[in-house]
């Protein structure tokens, strides 16, 4: 068989598997409406397991090699093994060139960034917080996203900076602070100008979208409280005053998301809406549900039960989430999306580290954007996705 052979088989098994497990997403999120009795939800049960189990990847014999991955919502790979990968890299120190264009499917963005504890980007830069892990002070720096140039500094003295957020189209920081009620928000409005939103704050998870700013504070022993207000005019209103030990924040259009944790190991998903905050369980406390938070929209996606799953965010308790990945990496740690893919960083010490993603509509199984030891931190923006690699001390960029 010759090349097109090939070709048109895996481009058959593609079409085949990926209406099938289109049609697997569907009946997920098919479940979440009330309006469906139960004859037409087992009806719709047998049919979605009978074609999944219908879909059977065999390997085809010679596979046309492959020298990229695939964007967009066709994102699962056809081959059996180990997931398709974008680069040949290895991860390892200087495997990476530094970007030159914006075709390079992984390069190095900055080399020797000093410490970073946070990333963020947009179409022309990418931003971290530097400094040290104990020290008192910390810098917000920034680099051209194309690689081109030297880093620079754009706020240096900060009370340990944490947190960075890009949105409203400005940058966002937390500064956590070296004492209780010495910490704040900042928002950069200029090129070397930033105005404090929020201060006299200590510790927490900062979030900003649609317009609003979410934050927490530590409140009694076990829980943390959910602060709120307006950018630009902001008089801190109390959302939520028992929030569990909250481990990540998002927003929504409607309002915030977070995941708390409790002493018994159980985690849940919450949300409420912006002002008059009643909080609801998007998924209940569970411990089958893991770290990695990601919102676009009305959609928030999670892990559950060993699989990455999403939920409609404003419908309330999400009873059967949609499956947009049956078995998820045990490693994922962070989760980021952009409507089209969700990104997956798996922090695996040694070259199991990867950088990879799943479209939105489900995927066999991810595409490896990159190998990286031990990744830390997830950006994105409308072409590339970031991380930061400590083991090579770079920040690298990889095409979506």
């Amino acid at each position: 068989m010759g090349p097109s052979g090939y070709r048109a088989q895996l481009i058959h098994r593609r079409i085949r598997c990926g209406v099938v497990l289109e049609c697997r997403v569907l009946w997920g999120r098919l479940m979440h409406h009330q309006g469906l009795g139960s004859r037409q939800l087992l009806f719709l049960g047998l049919v979605g397991t009978i074609a999944v189990g219908s879909c059977t990847l065999d390997e085809p014999v010679n596979p046309l090699p492959v020298a990229s991955s695939s964007g967009g919502a066709g994102s699962g790979s056809a081959s059996s093994g180990a997931s398709q990968s974008a680069s040949s890299g290895s991860g390892d120190p200087g495997t990476f060139p530094h970007c030159s264009s914006a075709d390079e499917p992984v390069c190095v963005v900055v080399d020797d960034p000093g410490p970073v504890f946070g990333l963020a980007s947009d179409l022309d830069n990418v931003y971290w917080a530097s400094g040290s892990a104990s020290g008192s002070q910390g810098e917000i720096r920034k680099a051209l996203a194309s690689g081109a140039g030297l880093p620079m500094t754009l706020f240096a003295n900060r009370r340990v900076p944490r947190e960075l957020v890009v949105a409203s189209g400005n940058l966002w920081w937390r500064n956590l602070g070296n004492g209780v009620g010495d910490g704040s928000i900042e928002r950069r409005y200029d090129v070397f100008d930033a105005s404090v939103e929020v201060d006299s704050l200590s510790g927490g998870h900062l979030a900003v979208g649609s317009g609003r700013i979410y934050w927490t504070q530590p409140g009694s022993a076990a829980a943390d409280q959910i602060w709120s207000c307006v950018p630009s005019a902001c008089v801190p209103s109390l959302l939520v005053l028992d929030a569990g030990v909250v481990t990540q924040l998002r927003a929504s259009p409607t309002g915030p998301v977070w995941m708390s944790s409790f002493p018994d190991g159980a985690n849940a998903l919450f949300t409420c809406a912006s002002e008059s905050c009643a909080p609801k369980a998007i998924i209940s406390p569970t411990t089958d549900l893991a770290t990695g938070l990601a919102v676009w929209g009305d959609e928030v996606y999670f892990q559950w039960k060993s699989g990455l799953n999403v939920c409609p965010i404003s419908a309330g308790p999400c009873v059967m989430p949609g499956i947009l990945l049956p078995s998820a990496p045990s490693d994922v740690v962070e989760l980021e999306t952009d409507g089209v893919d969700v990104f997956l960083l798996r922090s695996a010490t040694g070259l199991g580290g990867s950088i990879e993603k799943c479209s939105t509509f489900g995927c066999l199984q991810p595409t490896s954007l990159a190998h990286s030891e031990s990744p830390e931190y997830l950006a994105l923006d409308s072409h590339h996705v970031y991380w930061f690699a400590p083991m090579s001390h770079e920040i690298l960029r990889a095409k979506k």
